[in-house]
């Protein structure tokens, strides 16, 4: 059948890795190098459950063993991702859950992660002893260039001599930060970009949404399911924002209550939220604009929709306030500043009031 089952699209490393299995001429070492979100860790998966898997040359993806490796419970396939000290095991825990239950969640820690010395010395102590349950120990060590000077001289002693039945595996999206001692000593297998189509094609069978917002997920994902996948569901987030907001807006009694409400989103979602927020806020306004023209919706449902009682202009200037607003901030104006003056011209609308959104062309 293949090794790469739930990988398309990444032809040459199945054919590298399938070729070594097949001729029993594995490597103790591999580094997974690629962009983000193309399958180098679905792939390190795979080739984890062939090592560990009793009922198939490859892997059966049926068996305990094959169960386990793909829901990250089984004892002899760890996984080290960058942390920080302050992060404790639950926390760490909470992430792997929520990518087993999404498949979606990155395996990173927010903030300034990295993987330290002390992990790559529990590695070390992991493979002093003998596996549990397989014949092999495998270790996947995520974002490697993410790694510490110290913790990166520290597994150079582990790739020059690994024990016996030991399969390590890299993954990074920058192989220049790796340290060259590390470079010489593991197999480089290249993940690319993915083809448009096969995007498409992934995203489709995975989400049920319709072919504009699938064509504009497309667009934005450079070539990586993860990220078309990463970028529905964290709009699919912000979208319930921008309902929430609305609501918020409606029971406003001034200016001076729409700004507080903004100083308040500022200081939840952050300047990068805040840009996805106002970009769904423009989506929102341009699907009520759609509703005018009795046509469907492309970003929200019909429910969560309502007929404004303004002009299509009225629409038409308030969208254009708000692609002001996302121009104003990536020239590193001020979120609160910068959504001001489209969340009033927004409360406007919602109070059936003629609007003064200024014009900024």
């Amino acid at each position: 059948m293949g090794l790469l089952r739930k990988v398309k699209g990444q032809d040459r490393a199945e054919l590298l890795l399938g070729s070594v299995l097949t001729s029993g001429r594995l490597a103790h070492g591999y580094l997974f190098a690629g962009p983000e979100g193309v399958g180098k860790l679905t792939t390190a998966l795979e080739l984890a459950a062939a090592m560990v898997c009793t009922e198939a040359e490859d892997y059966c993806g049926e068996c305990r063993n094959c169960r386990r490796v793909f829901s990250f419970d089984h004892p002899d396939v760890r996984i080290t991702i960058p942390s920080r000290r302050s992060v404790g095991e639950e926390e760490i825990a909470d992430i792997f859950r929520r990518r087993v239950g999404d498949g979606v969640t990155p395996l990173r820690v927010p903030g300034n992660a990295y993987i330290g010395i002390d992990q790559i010395r529990e590695l070390e102590q992991r493979l002093s002893l003998k596996a549990f349950e397989a014949a092999w120990h495998v270790e996947i060590l995520l974002d490697c260039h993410r790694m510490r000077i110290e913790a990166a001289n520290a597994l150079l002693k582990t790739l020059e001599e690994p024990p016996d039945n030991t399969l390590l595996v890299l993954t990074t999206t920058t192989v220049s930060s790796l340290l060259p001692t590390i470079r010489s000593r593991i197999h480089l297998i290249r993940f690319n970009r993915l083809p448009r189509e096969l995007v498409r094609e992934e995203v489709r069978e995975r989400l049920e949404i319709d072919e504009a917002l699938l064509d504009r997920l497309v667009a934005a994902s450079d070539g990586s399911v993860g990220r078309a996948l990463r970028l529905a569901e964290e709009g699919a987030t912000h979208r319930a924002a921008v309902l929430k907001t609305l609501r918020a807006l409606e029971e406003c009694e001034g200016a001076v209550g729409v700004l507080d409400l903004v100083k308040s989103l500022v200081r939840e979602l952050k300047k990068s939220g805040c840009l996805e927020f106002i970009g769904e806020l423009r989506s929102l306004v341009h699907d009520q604009r759609r509703l005018l023209m009795d046509a469907e919706p492309l970003s929200f449902s019909r429910k969560d929709l309502r007929r404004w009682e303004v002009s299509d202009d009225v629409l038409e200037e308030l969208e254009h306030q708000l692609l002001v607003c996302e121009r104003r901030m990536w020239r590193n104006v001020t979120p609160g500043l910068a959504m001001s003056v489209p969340m009033i011209g927004m409360w406007e609308a919602l109070s059936r009031k003629p609007t003064a959104v200024t014009d900024e062309r």
